[in-house]
């Protein structure tokens, strides 16, 4: 599961580029559901990498998948300006990669991952 820490009075709009004002942070539960790791580090997809106005990563709406092989693959959104990309685990989601962005001069938006 990956969800966000804002800081306070940081979010889409507010965030700053480049900076820590939003984390994603994954957590596992191998109880199914009742108890969850301690939230863990993501830098792959924190904002600023490369794009001097790149503000957020968000995870979702839709879920994450696992190919045949193994590899975990969750959707992902950014903002400033609007782009739609999916991260990776080829380790059982110790570490994460991030992908390419969606082409497209709209760049899209929230996204949904099928296998």
């Amino acid at each position: 599961m990956f969800y966000l820490r804002c800081k306070p009075g940081r979010g889409t709009d507010e965030a700053r580029p480049g900076t820590d004002d939003v984390a994603n942070l994954p957590a596992t539960a191998t109880t199914t559901g009742v108890t969850w790791s301690r939230a863990g580090r993501s830098d792959q997809r924190r904002p600023g990498h490369g794009d001097p106005q790149w503000r957020i990563s968000v995870p979702g709406p839709g879920g994450a998948i696992q190919d045949r092989q193994g590899r975990l693959i969750g959707p992902m959104w950014r903002f400033a300006p609007w782009g739609a990309f999916a991260i990776f685990s080829e380790d059982h989601g110790r570490t994460w990669q991030r992908g390419g962005q969606v082409p497209g001069k709209q760049g899209g938006d929230e996204d949904q991952l099928v296998n």
